[in-house]
């Protein structure tokens, strides 16, 4: 651990870029702060609060530091099938999930959605969402992967089990829910010192009942868009192997963007967690790496001084634009050069079977991550390895 006033990284000070340590610092003068901020070894730059971090703050809610893809996180199924046996399958697998699973800014037709079995309870809050938001497309949303470093993989463990894994968050409502209370909170704060981007909800107003309650759907919106997406894929392969719903091990889901009430020190207080996951409780935690590196499963060493929490996977090691270069969304022209090639990226990629290597999905190469293994040995105080899984197969938004 390396430490500065009021501030506790996982990673040498050294290391981390300009833009996030500026924003570290940002943080770190916040004026609601109870106690330290712990920053986590795959930190980089977000917007006003940095990805890879735990922002613990006193009778205040600052809905820029949860983030825009609120809820968004990991969930894994281990199964009983053996990877060596689903690997033939992998050009039927890859259509099924395209054609069952809609990709980027694509949302469910009715129709589609009608094979999620939503039941009536949760039909009914996400209309009252959708009259809320003026958006009749949220309930098409659910079982949706989105775009952007979310992610459907096929992986194996050391026994040559197959697991499944998917990143994917609270899509457009996530967004939309975020957007409002960000606004909201730069209003409140507007006649009160607080760092750009860091402005929050105080507890003296209605708004921050309003946003933790609205950020819960959000982040159980997440959730059960990640499981209705694991029924899915786990269905194709028991048509494959004939096996039950029983024909599984085990099953993890964990967030890394959202803020709850804790009790830290005695005093509760608004723990923060973007691009974090906590792992208190015996809690299992899953930390991927990038499309081409292992992820990992673990346990928690009960760190309090990271607030029992942990990397959410490798942490970006350049940004978008520096990774594939400026390209025109419209026309889908090079704007300017980017650091990698696709050449590399194919090289990298090149045990995996995947479909994404192309100039669009540069900017998530494994060399646009920092080396997951170095993320793991910068935070071995917080976490126990309990499980090392392979990528065989990638699906990327």
């Amino acid at each position: 651990m390396f430490e500065k006033e009021k501030i506790k990284s996982w990673l040498p000070f050294e290391k981390i870029e300009p833009s996030a340590l500026e924003q570290i610092d940002n943080m770190s003068n916040h004026p609601k702060l109870s106690g330290h901020i712990a920053i986590m070894p795959d930190v980089h730059a977000g917007k006003g609060c940095v990805i890879g971090s735990v922002f613990p703050l006193y009778n205040a809610v600052c809905p820029a530091a949860v983030g825009v893809d609120i809820g968004c996180g990991v969930t894994t199924l281990k199964t009983n099938i053996k990877a060596n046996d689903v690997k033939p399958y992998f050009d039927e697998i890859h259509e099924f999930i395209i054609n069952n699973i809609p990709l980027g800014y694509n949302h469910r037709s009715e129709n589609q959605t009608k094979k999620l079995k939503i039941n009536r309870d949760y039909k009914e809050l996400i209309s009252t969402y959708q009259k809320l938001y003026k958006d009749d497309t949220i309930m098409r949303q659910l079982g949706t992967l989105g775009g952007g470093n979310h992610f459907i993989e096929l992986q194996e463990d050391s026994n040559n089990y197959l697991w499944i894994m998917i990143h994917s968050g609270s899509r457009n409502i996530g967004h939309k829910i975020a957007s409002k209370y960000i606004n909201i909170a730069k209003e409140q704060c507007s006649i009160i010192k607080v760092p750009v981007d860091l402005e929050y909800l105080d507890s003296g107003y209605e708004t921050l009942d309003a946003y933790m309650k609205e950020m819960k759907f959000a982040v159980n919106f997440a959730y059960m868009n990640r499981q209705f997406m694991l029924g899915l894929i786990f269905s194709k392969l028991m048509a494959i192997f004939s096996c039950r719903q029983d024909n599984y091990a085990d099953s993890i889901d964990i967030p890394h963007n959202y803020v709850f009430v804790e009790n830290i020190n005695g005093k509760n207080v608004f723990v923060h967690r973007k691009g974090a996951i906590y792992l208190g409780g015996g809690t299992r935690g899953i930390i991927p790496g990038s499309m081409g590196s292992s992820s990992y499963i673990v346990t928690g060493k009960n760190n309090q001084d990271a607030y029992l929490s942990c990397s959410h996977g490798a942490g970006r090691a350049m940004s978008r634009n520096a990774a594939r270069g400026k390209i025109d969304r419209k026309t889908g022209e090079l704007k300017s050069q980017g650091k990698l090639s696709v050449s590399d990226f194919s090289e990298d990629m090149k045990n995996i079977y995947t479909k994404n290597i192309d100039i669009n999905h540069l900017d998530e190469a494994p060399r646009a991550y920092k080396n997951i293994d170095e993320v793991m040995e910068y935070q071995k105080d917080l976490v126990n390895i309990i499980e090392v899984l392979k990528p065989i197969f990638n699906i990327k938004g």
